[in-house]
């Protein structure tokens, strides 16, 4: 009896939201859809950087290369426990290549760094000691979440303002909204990949021309947009 009892408890919830569903599809409604964007400057720039035994003229052990590539990266002011991380299968151990008679071992590691100043420091150092197997692997902003925040306010009010301009010609006023869909929700904004280390820059470090690396490099700036669909009931 129980049973039957919350059945038909159930049954009947489940009419009435569907009731309530039927009564605001009948509504007169506008819907309007909006966007709004800004540009901002990476402050999490991520590079790969790949030592390889094989890379270096007789044979460098690349335990050497690692003290080239810390000292070098030092002298830019990279601290080494906060920015510098081994990267891939290179976190358990060298990888080995057999190469004819010979083993090369190889090791990769990720280095992250906040501007432009500090990564022009670190490509013109690390130039300097032969170590020019260096690509990037993504940007990031730091404060995305926060500017998203700001920025769907401004999103959704900028809905608000274009459903009255549809409205007003008519003679009638938008209400409450009855939906706001976050068109962006899934996406990762702060995240940006780029396929080589120049398109990063305006000016400066080059990856096709090594030999000629600027004292400066800037960065482009990345777009982080909102967009937003509401539904405004219309009376």
């Amino acid at each position: 009896m129980k049973k039957i009892i919350i059945l038909l408890i159930v049954a009947a919830s489940s009419l009435n939201i569907n009731a309530q569903v039927d009564d605001i599809n009948k509504l007169p409604t506008v819907e309007t859809t909006a966007s709004v964007d800004t540009l901002v400057i990476p402050d999490r720039i991520y590079l790969s950087i790949r030592l390889d035994e094989k890379d270096t003229k007789g044979k460098v052990s690349i335990e050497t290369i690692e003290k080239r590539m810390e000292s070098a990266l030092e002298s830019a002011g990279i601290d080494l426990k906060e920015q510098l991380s081994l990267s891939g299968a290179g976190s358990d151990f060298s990888k080995y290549f057999l190469r004819k008679k010979d083993v090369s071992k190889e090791k990769t590691y990720t280095l992250l760094v906040y501007d432009a100043t500090t990564l022009s420091d670190v490509m013109i150092n690390l130039e300097k000691v032969d170590i020019s197997n260096v690509g990037l692997q993504k940007v990031e902003y730091s404060k995305t979440e926060e500017l998203m925040i700001a920025l769907r306010s401004k999103v959704v009010l900028q809905a608000k303002q274009q459903a009255e301009a549809l409205a007003s010609p008519l003679g009638q006023k938008i209400g409450n909204a009855i939906m706001i869909s976050d068109m962006n929700a899934g996406n990762a904004f702060n995240r940006l990949n780029y396929g080589a280390l120049d398109e990063v820059v305006i000016t400066g470090y080059n990856s096709r021309a090594k030999s000629k690396i600027a004292s400066t490099v800037d960065f482009k700036k990345i777009k982080i947009t909102a967009s937003v669909r509401v539904r405004f009931h219309l009376h």
